[in-house]
């Protein structure tokens, strides 16, 4: 039961970068399984892989998901944000493409009144871009970055691709363009 009007203001984080790579999101009381959408859409992954959230020692996955892989979840789309933010959850964790393992510290700073005049979810504040998608985790977009700094270097298979990556670049009315369309 969430109170009415009420936003909550999240700050996402890749863990196990520096610098860090996070964003700070304005939601409305919604499922995990939006939730997950929003942080896809906010940090600019593809939703290619695999995912889940820990919160309180229990797993939250799509139950689609569970059910082809046969991993035990508790299912994401009628779990609330509310129901445990509401009950002091201060900090939870996302993981995207269990492969890769990117984790993301999911920190709750605040709840406020909803602004009639804002569309949420919204993004207010960010740094730095996400990762190439498949670049090998956190070890392996720290290589992608040398080879990228380095012309010479041709070992990194995703250099060519994404030979115009800027791992600084952050655009936050694109992502907010992005966000109007989760649902």
């Amino acid at each position: 039961m969430s109170k009415p009007n009420a936003i909550y203001q999240l700050r996402i984080r890749l863990t196990d970068l520096q610098p860090p790579i996070w964003r700070r999101v304005l939601v409305e009381d919604c499922t995990l399984l939006k939730f997950h959408k929003i942080i896809q859409v906010s940090m600019g992954w593809d939703n290619l892989r695999m995912w889940l959230f820990k919160i309180e020692g229990k797993e939250y996955g799509d139950d689609v998901m569970d059910d082809a892989f046969e991993r035990e979840f508790i299912t994401t789309r009628k779990s609330k944000l509310s129901r445990f933010i509401e009950l002091g959850t201060e900090r939870f964790w996302y993981t995207y493409g269990f492969e890769d393992n990117w984790i993301h510290a999911i920190d709750v700073e605040n709840t406020v009144k909803a602004d009639p005049k804002v569309k949420y979810p919204i993004c207010i504040d960010g740094k730095r871009a996400c990762p190439p998608e498949g670049c090998g985790g956190s070890s392996g977009y720290e290589n992608f970055l040398d080879a990228l700094s380095n012309p010479e270097d041709t070992d990194h298979e995703l250099t060519g691709i994404y030979e115009e990556f800027d791992s600084e670049a952050f655009d936050l009315d694109a992502v907010n363009r992005k966000l109007a369309m989760v649902r």
